[in-house]
């Protein structure tokens, strides 16, 4: 009954969600059911009825519209307010690479890029213009300014539309759909990696690749976003929205370069570290080239464009040579995903020039989503392999250095933390001996030495754990290191010993007992901190001197309830 239950509960629930997401989709236009949404999508087109006048002479055109412009001419293009302007209504279209200004009635309501000294670089970016209006405008004259020294973005009227803000946001978010909502996440999917790789940096120092890897995909996330024009709703920084697909196509190559070198061995990397070489420069001299206000970065953006070309190819032919010829596993996968990636980037500068050099499309996008996909895939489970080697590697170096019976830390820890002592100022050395262990194991048996060995390490253990370390570094032998510790603590510490060492001894079928010598570093004695030892050898020695003309017993052991 209660396994039939279950399985109608899953079967119902399964049921319920697949009519729920159907309903969804298909009963507004089945019982034609009233639009309640509380955005107002309605953009009006304003693309009609646009005039240049060139000296004298006047082209009535739509936009967009292509004309033909001298090399420092602005483009003027005029037009009359419609009727249809609401309150709130803007005046919306996109500005490639042109700085713009906007009149209505002779007024300046809208100017940015003019002023080279507010901005770097000769061109001011892509971006979306909102010019805001009211009622009394309608009927007066817009005039629009627009400005590139790019010859293709030069003399480029866009597509020009009026609505309010909400509906203007809606209509960008439509356009793009998915493809906006793909970069915003591979941007905040690379932000957050760079983050993990510093949290990780806290635990096992920092991951370059992990690091590099979320660089990469941030700069080119931020790159597909600048072209989206989403950018402009979620950041005031206006020199990261209008340069953000510039700076990536600088930077990139470096990034990818970085990632490659610290992801993948390779035979040969003097040809990488040359092309890495290369776009290091090929960024510093750019961007000081727009600081200085000489060129933009897009008046070298052949060569930038050549250097991520020269990359992707170069990377390409050395992945497939390292896993075919070297049988590089690495190599192999990075192959796949960086030749998936780079396929489409080619695709992607082609349509670039092919359409104009308007906007990117979607090949770079899609490129990227497969890229980032499999190189996280790839790197968590690269990390996870050097977390489980991590985890092995301590494991057996804790067997190498730790006491199979006692859980002590053996002779060899010890070798290597004395040692390490390079001061061995107010450091005090103790030794300690299981009494009479041989008369133990040849009269009860070898467990109940063990047994013997482990009560030694346990008195000591409880009573140095707080000071120092405790070290088996023979048969019944022990050694504690204390460093900065005051003689009578150690004194009182050594009395506390024998006398929870006395109540063990209580308990055994046989005496029970423990010698106890300490010798604390002494420059007029000591040569090093080996001496320092040698004499508490000494003082353990003399204290098992106490055991001499005495007589090994075997007792009746006390039962304690």
């Amino acid at each position: 009954m209660k396994k039939a239950l279950v399985k109608f509960n899953e079967l119902g629930f399964l049921a319920l969600s697949v009519f729920i997401i159907f309903s969804l989709f298909s009963f507004t236009s089945a019982f034609d059911m009233p639009d309640i949404n509380l955005m107002d999508n309605e953009v009006r087109s304003f693309s009609k009825g646009w005039i240049r006048d060139a000296d004298g002479y006047i082209i009535e055109f739509n936009t967009p519209f292509h004309l033909e412009v001298k090399e420092n001419e602005s483009l003027v293009i005029k037009n009359t307010i419609p009727d249809n302007i609401n309150p709130g209504d803007v005046v919306a279209f996109k500005a490639y690479m042109q700085s713009v200004v906007v009149k209505i009635d002779g007024d300046t309501v809208y100017d940015i890029g003019t002023e080279y000294s507010n901005y770097l670089g000769r061109d001011f970016g892509s971006f979306w213009v909102f010019v805001d209006t009211v009622p009394e405008n309608v009927g007066k004259e817009i005039e629009i300014t627009l400005f590139s020294h790019k010859p293709a973005y030069r003399g480029y009227a866009p597509e020009i539309f009026t609505g309010n803000r909400a509906a203007m946001l809606n209509h960008i978010y439509s356009q793009k759909g998915l493809w906006i909502i793909l970069p915003f996440a591979i941007t905040i999917a690379g932000a957050l990696i760079i983050v993990l790789s510093f949290i990780s940096a806290l635990h096992n120092g920092i991951n370059k690749a992990f690091f590099y890897l979320g660089t990469y995909i941030f700069i080119m996330g931020s790159w597909l976003l600048g072209e989206s024009g989403i950018l402009q709703i979620i950041s005031h920084n206006t020199y990261y929205v209008t340069r953000a697909p510039l700076l990536a196509i600088l930077i990139s190559p470096v990034a990818i370069n970085l990632y490659i070198k610290e992801t993948v061995p390779m035979k040969n990397r003097f040809s990488a570290n040359i092309i890495a070489t290369l776009s290091v420069i090929n960024a510093a001299v750019n961007l000081g080239l727009e600081f200085f206000n000489v060129s933009g970065i897009t008046d070298s953006l052949v060569i930038s464009l050549a250097l991520i070309a020269i990359t992707c190819v170069y990377y390409i032919l050395v992945f497939l040579v390292e896993a075919i010829a070297y049988k590089n596993e690495h190599a192999r996968r990075e192959f796949f995903a960086t030749a998936v990636f780079f396929v489409f980037i080619f695709i992607e500068i082609g349509a670039f020039y092919i359409t104009g050099q308007k906007e990117t499309s979607y090949f770079m996008l899609i490129g990227l989503s497969i890229f980032s996909v499999l190189m996280i895939t790839y790197r968590v489970r690269d990390y996870r392999a050097r977390v489980r080697q991590m985890e092995e590697s301590e494991y057996f170096e804790k067997m190498a250095y730790t006491d199979a019976l006692t859980g002590a830390k053996n002779r060899a820890r010890f070798i290597d933390d004395i040692n390490c002592i390079t001061e061995p100022e107010g450091v005090v050395i103790v030794q300690a001996d299981t009494d009479r262990l041989k008369h133990i194991n040849d009269n009860f048996g070898h467990s109940f030495g063990d047994q013997a060995i482990m009560n030694t390490y346990e008195v000591l253990s409880k009573h140095f754990e707080q000071l120092g370390d405790v070290y088996r570094v023979g048969g019944d032998e022990f050694t504690v290191i204390v460093k900065n510790a005051d003689e009578d603590n150690i004194i009182e510490i050594i009395g506390a010993v024998r006398r929870e060492m006395e109540l063990i001894n209580i308990r055994c079928e046989y005496d029970f007992s423990i010698s106890l010598g300490f010798a604390k570093y002494d420059a007029s004695l000591d040569k090093d901190i080996y001496s320092t030892a040698i004499r508490a050898d000494q003082e353990m020695y003399d204290d098992k001197k106490r055991l001499r003309g005495t007589v090994f017993q075997t007792k009746i052991p006390v039962m304690f309830t």
